[in-house]
């Protein structure tokens, strides 16, 4: 990861997505839309029918976003996303770099029933970060829509 990083390569761009650092909410929630992500890989692309990244198909896929973190600790990761349970089970990992976590996604009916999902926690730095989340594992198909990540402190 840290030398896909290190290359330097733009992201992809596509209507309706417009990469931005993404700030807390008035209630400290975090919420990273997939419009505001940068978007990187060979089949990773930007939906606009459900506003998702889809076609998640590759371990050289990945998004980014950069996110000011009002406060440093743990955080805990909520996926809005889809997954047909046909391909259920695939490894998401999120990472800033010296933090990690990886899940495993649920099935959701249909690429078309987005759900909530609790992936875990994560430990982030106060201020601005990068949050990078991809496969480590080559997926089946497809990995997941994923339509947005919340963080939310965790008490």
């Amino acid at each position: 990861m840290a030398f896909v990083q290190s290359t330097g390569s733009s992201w992809k761009q596509f209507p309706g997505n417009q990469p931005t650092v993404v700030q807390p909410n008035a209630d400290g929630t975090i919420v990273l839309p997939a419009s505001a992500a940068e978007i990187y890989g060979p089949t990773l692309v930007f939906e606009d029918k459900y506003g998702n990244l889809g076609y998640w198909s590759s371990t050289a896929d990945h998004a980014r976003w950069t996110l000011e973190v009002p406060r440093g600790g743990d955080w805990i990761v909520e996926l809005d996303f889809a997954c047909d349970n046909s391909t259920a089970g695939g490894l998401i990992r999120f990472s800033t770099g010296t933090r990690l976590l990886t899940a495993r996604i649920p099935g959701t009916g249909t690429w078309d029933e987005y759900q909530t999902y609790r992936a875990g926690t994560i430990d982030l730095h106060r201020g601005r970060v990068q949050l990078t989340v991809t496969t480590p594992d080559q997926p089946q198909t497809a990995l997941l829509d994923l339509r947005a990540i919340r963080l939310i402190p965790a008490k």
